[in-house]
């Protein structure tokens, strides 16, 4: 059992049940890669959005040589030209390691984002209120439909939340234990999350 706050109010629960929990939440994140592949298979190129805008834009990066600007054009004003380029740089990045434009890079990039949303929840608030609400909230998030949707559609949402989870759990540490380290972090994730969709 970690050692939460002072002040957090932890339920004390046998070791047994806490392992069997912790066998649930394993189970289910086996589940969430399953199903998010599925997911993939079905809409490779992602929702809308990631095509006409987050993947569109890491063509530009990755294809456009000179002419990469062009992503900003205003003949392309309907598809956000102001959103900015965390996450279309990553996928551009990683089609630059591959030397191709892999489809199954930005499938990867967003499976990535979803499963470390669910990492950072659980493990933050095991940190913070101990293992088993840690856990719990893992469980409960990894259940949720939406979120399994929007984590294979390839869209910056998952990305963003991810950024602000961590900030908000950043600074809640920082907070507790009055650490600069922890509130530095925090801002450096919070102005990833700003980098990643500016409607946040």
């Amino acid at each position: 059992e970690t050692s939460p706050e002072p002040d957090a109010k932890v339920f004390t629960v046998p070791r047994w049940a806490l392992r069997t929990l912790a066998a649930v939440f394993f189970s289910l994140v086996a589940g969430v890669i399953l199903t998010e592949v599925f997911l993939t298979f079905d809409r490779p190129h992602g929702g809308w959005d990631a095509w006409a805008i987050w993947n569109l834009r890491a063509r530009f990066l990755f294809r456009g040589g000179e002419h990469w600007r062009d992503a900003f054009s205003p003949l392309l004003s309907e598809i956000h030209p102001d959103y900015p380029l965390l996450l279309p740089g990553i996928v551009a990045r990683g089609w630059t390691y591959l030397g191709r434009d892999a489809v199954s890079t930005p499938a990867v990039v967003a499976v990535f984002y979803a499963l470390s949303t669910i990492g950072m929840l659980a493990s933050s608030l095991a940190l913070l209120r101990g293992s088993f609400q840690g856990i719990l909230a893992g469980i409960a998030l990894a259940s949720t439909p939406i979120f399994l949707r929007h984590g294979a559609s390839q869209y910056a949402d998952v990305p963003f939340g991810y950024y602000m989870l961590a900030t908000f759990a950043l600074m809640h540490l920082a907070g507790i234990s009055k650490s600069r380290r922890a509130m530095a972090l925090a801002g450096f994730t919070a102005g990833l999350a700003c980098w990643t969709k500016n409607e946040g």
